[in-house]
């Protein structure tokens, strides 16, 4: 990998890392707070299992919401596109586009499916994937469009 596309995944992994990581944290935090406040019944998933499963949901759309918005560097939130400090590299366009849609996009799937995997173990309950592959058909067409 050049030293370009190596700057350019580092400034993906800092920004998108770091919204994703925070939005993993909150809803772990969130779904543990729930698994904890009933303490242990015997089958929690009965009282809570719609309200974790808005966790898993809400969550990810949440996390896919900031990744379009994006933070600019005056702090404030903006609409989709690309920071201009981005455009000024001397990368492809093509290049800085696919990699940040690629990026964000398996970063939104991988706290989608950890969100799934620890309601699973914190409730005992099969929930399924679905929500994972929703989300991220959700942004991919928001990013596209």
């Amino acid at each position: 990998m050049n030293p370009k596309t190596r700057a350019l995944v580092w400034e993906e992994a800092r920004v998108a890392g770091s919204i994703a990581a925070a939005m993993l944290a909150v809803g772990v935090f969130i779904l543990a707070s729930l698994r904890v406040s009933h303490g242990f019944v015997q089958n929690p998933w009965n009282v809570l299992g719609d309200t974790a499963r808005a966790v898993v949901i809400l969550l990810p759309a949440l996390t896919a919401l900031l990744l379009v918005l994006g933070m600019g560097n005056s702090g404030q939130m903006r609409a989709g596109g690309f920071p201009r400090r981005l455009l000024r590299l001397p990368v492809r366009t093509r290049m800085l586009v696919t990699l940040a849609l690629v990026s964000r996009t398996a970063l939104l799937l991988l706290v989608s499916g950890l969100l799934v995997l620890c309601a699973n173990l914190l409730f005992g309950q099969r929930l399924d994937y679905s929500p994972v592959l929703l989300v991220a058909a959700g942004y991919l067409v928001i990013q596209l469009a």
